[in-house]
């Protein structure tokens, strides 16, 4: 039985996200004595485990009594004609500033701005101090709200030129999976969400339990560093468009 204090989570679903996006959120379930003991991990290790709750987060319109079903309120769409039940919106307690002690941001569209409702969500967690992990594209809903402004953060490698554009006063890393800035930890690319969150837990967890729990689920093991710089990336990009013209150019007569 583990007498860690249950750990706290958001996940901020103000807008449709990637599924992938939000699968790291599962490593935190994972540290849970629950889980572990449920694989027959043994008791020394799960009496180290911490208990956590997860709270899926729609826009405050989500609890309103329009047309929409109680389902279609609840659902929040994300890829792979998937949804995500929301538990609870921006304007409840339980999820303010001072009751979260992780807010996790899966990534959106990359065209999406945020709503005015999300970003004062964002801002105000941020004076907090919750910890905020921001994963892929969240880096857009990030740099709209301001609270990378000063601070180095990574985002999705090859939109890192339009994300320095938009949002100049961040300090923007193409060269790392994850970076940590004070208590905002985020992720280039949509699976670096999983390097990200093992590095979490081997910072904020008992050793035993964030080592079995990134070797059950075969993460954490990538080096921080990306193994393919940009350019070298970019002419990647580039030679895949040559070799899908001729296919292209075929299906266009």
């Amino acid at each position: 039985m583990s007498s860690s204090k249950e750990l706290k989570i958001g996940v901020l679903l103000t807008a449709p996200v990637q599924l992938l996006d939000f699968a790291p959120i599962d490593l935190f379930a994972m540290a849970t004595p629950e889980y572990l003991s449920l694989c027959n991990i043994p008791p020394p290790i799960v009496s180290l485990a911490k208990p956590c709750k997860i709270y899926n987060i729609g826009k405050k319109s989500a609890s309103s009594t329009d047309n929409e079903s109680d389902k279609d309120r609840k659902i929040q769409q994300v890829t792979a004609t998937s949804g995500i039940v929301l538990t609870h919106t921006t304007a409840d307690k339980e999820v303010a500033p001072g009751n979260l002690d992780v807010l996790f941001l899966p990534g959106p569209d990359p065209n999406t701005i945020p709503d005015e409702e999300t970003q004062e969500f964002l801002r105000a967690h941020n004076e907090h101090n919750t910890t905020i992990l921001v994963i892929c594209t969240a880096a857009y809903t990030a740099g709209y709200s301001g609270i990378y402004d000063g601070r180095h953060a990574s985002g999705p490698k090859f939109l890192i030129p339009e994300l320095q554009k938009k949002f100049p006063k961040a300090k923007w890393n193409n060269t790392l999976r994850w970076v940590q800035d004070g208590n905002i930890w985020s992720a280039g690319g949509i699976t670096n969400g999983n390097d990200l969150v093992a590095a979490y837990l081997r910072a904020t967890y008992p050793g035993p339990v964030a080592e079995m729990v990134c070797t059950m689920a075969d993460v954490g093991d990538r080096a921080l560093e990306y193994d393919v710089g940009m350019r070298r990336g970019m002419l990647f990009v580039l030679w895949q468009v040559i070799k899908a013209l001729p296919s292209y150019i075929f299906r266009l007569k």
